[in-house]
């Protein structure tokens, strides 16, 4: 894990000290001055903020003070869903999206089986115009590298999800994943919060806010977490390094597949049609060792 990307994460230690979710916005506004006052790089907030504080009508303000204070905020932006359907998209409070420094999708798709492997880098309703948070990071500390949307690794192949034709998906990156959950330095919210983290260990850092405790639900499984789940902000930090480091895992296309099927067959079909049966079985076997063997060696 590359050692400037921390993980401030929503424990279940945070949640027993600070009390249950969700948390006023005055808690999140002093967290984000703690890391403004310690120099934290950017700061990517992992938190759902769409809905205006109506028991504290002040705290939307204070909030939006302590993310224009900071100056580099990345906040979330999330499909509106009706019936199960996206129907639009959920921006933050109006008043804490304009502070922002970019508003970012946070959408993981997982694969058939339930796995998450991979990641739309652009999406939205109607139109995949909203880059993920690793992304909008890049784009920020790394400008001239990160500018436009071309540049973008993944296939660049527009996609409709299955239960709704409106929300576009684009760009899909294949997650590199640099370890198991729990891999990439994280520290409990509630230890930033009371400033028992010391300021030199998050000045010029990327800092990733977001849940890490199983019981906020916000857990996938993935390839690299066997049969534990990785928190969904330690995802987008994988995301993040993955694209640092230039690493793009691509699928074979569907005509290598084909061929290779193909041929596989045809081997197969003459050793039973030329060999005796002996030296028939030796060599199906000796052709799925070469399937496994190849794949992995490619991989």
């Amino acid at each position: 894990a590359q050692q400037d990307i921390v993980i401030v994460g929503i424990d279940e230690s945070s949640l027993k000290q600070i009390g249950r979710w969700p948390w006023k916005r005055s808690i999140h506004a002093t967290l984000l001055n703690r890391l403004t006052d310690a120099g934290a790089k950017v700061v990517v907030l992992d938190i759902i903020l769409s809905e205006p504080d109506r028991s504290n009508p002040a705290g939307d303000r204070v909030m939006a003070d302590a993310v224009r204070r900071n100056g580099r905020v990345i906040l979330p932006l999330v499909s509106d869903v009706f019936e199960g359907r996206p129907s639009g998209e959920s921006l933050p409070v109006a008043e804490i999206a304009d502070a922002a420094a970019s508003i970012a999708q946070i959408s993981l798709q997982l694969d058939l089986d339930g796995v998450l492997r991979q990641v739309p880098l652009r999406a939205g309703f109607g139109a995949a115009r909203h880059d993920t948070f690793a992304v909008s990071v890049l784009r920020r500390i790394e400008p001239d590298g990160w500018g436009t949307k071309a540049n973008l690794p993944g296939e660049a192949n527009p996609k409709r999800i299955a239960y709704s034709r409106d929300w576009v998906s684009d760009h899909f990156y294949f997650i590199p994943f640099a370890g198991p959950p729990g891999h990439f330095r994280t520290v409990p919210y509630i230890d930033v919060l009371r400033g028992d983290i010391a300021p030199g260990e998050l000045a010029g850092k990327i800092v990733l806010v977001g849940a890490t405790a199983s019981s906020l639900t916000d857990q996938y499984p993935t390839p690299a977490g066997g049969a534990s789940a990785m928190a969904g902000i330690e995802v987008h930090a994988n995301i993040l390094q993955g694209l640092r480091e230039g690493i793009e895992i691509r699928a074979v296309t569907q005509a290598v597949q084909v061929a290779v099927a193909i041929v596989v067959i045809l081997v197969l079909m003459l050793s039973y049609l030329w060999l005796t049966p002996r030296m028939s079985l030796l060599v199906t076997i000796a052709i799925a060792a070469a399937a496994i063997t190849g794949s992995a060696t490619i991989f």
